[in-house]
């Protein structure tokens, strides 16, 4: 089930679960794993997109792999907040998830995290070009997970 609220979808998370995240894109996926405690992300994987049947069954083993007990998804608002057609391309991608298997989801808006985790790749790692494509979707997904865990602590626990 998708849920509007942090607070109705923190409610839905048992207790010893994780939380995973998604950063969801045409040619890849970036996936990110709360801890325990659900205080920091930690990079999981970066997984091809082009097929994404088989992307939603690395992502459900994932799941059962990982302990979660819910998922936040990337929400790739433009910037002036209205949805776009990517934005409409992950709310499928969520949908196709849903049918293998119900699940909290909360869509996180990611305007710029792509772009944070690129200069943070660049700058303070200093990666080659080719090192950060193989892991800057992951490292949107942290921050991304890293942001909810925030926004949650201060409003929905």
């Amino acid at each position: 089930m998708i849920y509007t609220s942090c607070k109705d979808f923190m409610s839905k998370i048992p207790q010893k679960k994780r939380v995973l995240a998604i950063d969801w894109g045409s040619v890849r996926i970036g996936i990110a794993v709360s801890d325990y405690d659900m205080v920091m992300a930690l990079p999981r994987a970066q997984i091809e997109a082009k097929n994404q049947d088989r992307a939603i069954d690395t992502i459900l083993t994932m799941i059962s792999e990982n302990n979660i007990g819910g998922i936040v998804i990337g929400d790739p608002k433009n910037m002036d907040g209205s949805i776009g057609e990517t934005a409409g391309k992950v709310r499928g991608f969520a949908d196709k998830l849903l049918a293998q298997f119900d699940f909290p989801i909360f869509f996180m808006d990611e305007r710029l995290t792509s772009k944070a985790a690129e200069s943070r790749l660049l700058g303070e790692l200093n990666l080659s070009r080719a090192r950060r494509r193989e892991t800057t979707d992951q490292m949107s997904a942290t921050i991304l997970l890293n942001d909810f865990l925030d926004q949650a602590k201060r409003t929905c626990l």
